[in-house]
């Protein structure tokens, strides 16, 4: 559980529990009225301590064992939404294909939330959720299953509104679908800390793929915690695609990340710091993701 700054260390509310067997039963209690999905836990009962959250109903999905696992499909990675952080973090097909995906879960607070957060839960919060920026920046599907369908949202659409992801009443994250990167390609995550929280004040995934002669034919780049909601960079995107790669390139364009950005402004950190914050952690994760797309 993420730590927090004080407030409440109990859950005041009466709140009704249940542990579905079948992702049928899951989906089918999820339609009533305030009933929320649990996974790891790490953000919801947080979320709860500290009033932020009142639900009537808690979905404990932790029996559902087909949301839980890695499975390559063709050039496609499947992640069950059950999986958790600790096991995205040293999974070998990730480490070596998805390593920006793989460092963003291994960022997310310490060892004991890694081994209970899961793909699933913290793709769900959005805004400041690590694993957002990899989801963009790596093109993944979110397949969302709801009583009535089974749907595929793109990353990018999943975090349309900053008010809300794609997630509505009686939905919940099946599994989380990655594109396999090229031998050409490279990604990374890097990430400032809230040192109270852990939560990022600027989080910034990337993603590359060269040419033979070392221009960027392919380019995706994503932020969290310094926006409201989950950001993909498409000006940085399009500065670097067709451009050979050096040093000197990637220092000059990500003085440029900030802009057309609204950066965040409270109590963290004001919004002309997480913007410089930013232009930092995307020079940082364009090169990282160069150097191993050689």
């Amino acid at each position: 559980m993420a730590r927090d700054a004080g407030g409440p260390s109990v859950i005041p509310n009466t709140v009704e529990y249940a542990i579905p067997g079948s992702v049928t039963e899951a989906v089918a209690l999820l339609e009533r009225p305030g009933a929320v999905a649990l996974a790891g836990g790490s953000d919801v009962v947080t979320a709860m301590r500290l009033g932020r959250m009142a639900p009537a109903l808690l979905v404990d999905l932790q029996k559902l064992r087909e949301l839980q696992g890695v499975l390559q499909q063709g050039d496609e990675l499947r992640i069950g939404a059950l999986t958790t952080c600790a096991e995205i973090t040293r999974h070998p097909m990730i480490r070596q294909n998805l390593l920006a995906l793989a460092e963003a879960a291994d960022n997310m607070a310490d060892a004991q939330v890694r081994n209970t957060a899961t793909i699933g839960g913290n793709l769900a919060r959005g805004k400041a959720a690590d694993l957002a920026a990899a989801a963009l920046a790596l093109d993944a599907v979110i397949i969302v299953r709801n009583r009535h369908d089974v749907r595929e949202v793109s990353a990018q659409a999943f975090y349309a509104q900053a008010e809300r992801s794609a997630i509505s009443a009686g939905d919940m994250i099946e599994a989380v679908v990655f594109p396999l990167l090229t031998s050409t390609s490279g990604s990374a995550y890097v990430k400032f800390k809230n040192p109270a929280s852990d939560y990022a004040l600027s989080g910034v995934a990337a993603a590359i793929t060269l040419a033979t002669n070392n221009t960027v034919t392919y380019c995706r780049v994503a932020v969290v915690g310094a926006t409201a909601k989950p950001e993909r960079l498409t000006h940085i995107e399009h500065a670097m695609i067709g451009q050979p790669t050096d040093e000197a390139l990637i220092a000059s364009i990500a003085t440029k990340a900030s802009q057309g950005l609204t950066c965040l402004s409270d109590l963290s950190a004001s919004a002309d710091y997480r913007a410089h914050l930013t232009t930092i952690m995307v020079e940082r994760a364009l090169t990282l993701a160069t150097q191993r797309a050689h």
